[in-house]
């Protein structure tokens, strides 16, 4: 073999192990440092996080608080998670999360707002975690509520309801009504007063 292609096997030798450690350096990067995060370990939870401290003294010790903190009194919550539980339930290989623990997460972002990530920080939830848990929970909740609180209705129920648009406001066939919301506006000019309404300033629905 002459120096010339000897020296070429060389740079091929070269570029196939530089590909090498760019794998393996992508491999480290891409390999979890922990399976889950110090802060938000069952430990930590059961020590700081809301679940096990605030959510659980307001169920045992201060009804009105646990109203502001979900929204609800807290035999509306035993009786929505009576309802909604065996839902939530999760069957993994690793320990999952109490589904009590998942739905007053839920109801707490959605009565107090705020971010998924912040709304994770007080319960010691993994952020990823809780975006998955809120549209589960919210799923579980309108398939479990919407037969029992908004029935669909059938033919006979639909004919009651034109009967009564027909008898009361003198609308047949009519099978609902949609309600609006006013809009201030500048009102264009030579309108007069055709965009003022009741309340006395202009607007637009």
């Amino acid at each position: 073999m002459d120096k010339e292609n000897h020296l070429q096997l060389i740079i091929v030798w070269i570029n196939i192990l530089n590909v090498i450690q760019s794998i393996i350096d992508n491999l480290d990067q891409s390999i979890r440092r922990w399976w889950t995060k110090p802060d938000i370990t069952e430990q930590q939870r059961l020590c700081f996080g809301a679940f096990s401290t605030i959510f659980a003294y307001m169920k045992n010790n201060n009804h009105e608080k646990l109203y502001d903190y979900i929204g609800m009194l807290l035999e509306q919550f035993e009786y929505l998670y009576a309802l909604v539980g065996n839902k939530l339930e999760k069957r993994s290989r690793r320990t999952s999360l109490p589904a009590e623990l998942r739905l007053a997460a839920t109801l707490y972002y959605l009565r107090n707002g705020g971010s998924i990530k912040m709304c994770a920080s007080v319960f010691r939830i993994g952020t990823s975690t809780m975006y998955s848990i809120v549209p589960e929970v919210c799923r579980a909740l309108y398939e479990t509520l919407r037969p029992i609180y908004i029935p669909l209705p059938g033919a006979i129920e639909w004919r009651i309801i034109a009967n009564g648009f027909k008898d009361k406001w003198n609308f047949p066939n009519c099978l609902g009504a949609v309600d609006g919301r006013h809009f201030s506006i500048e009102t264009p000019p030579n309108s007069g007063s055709f965009f003022l309404i009741t309340k006395n300033f202009p607007a637009w629905f």
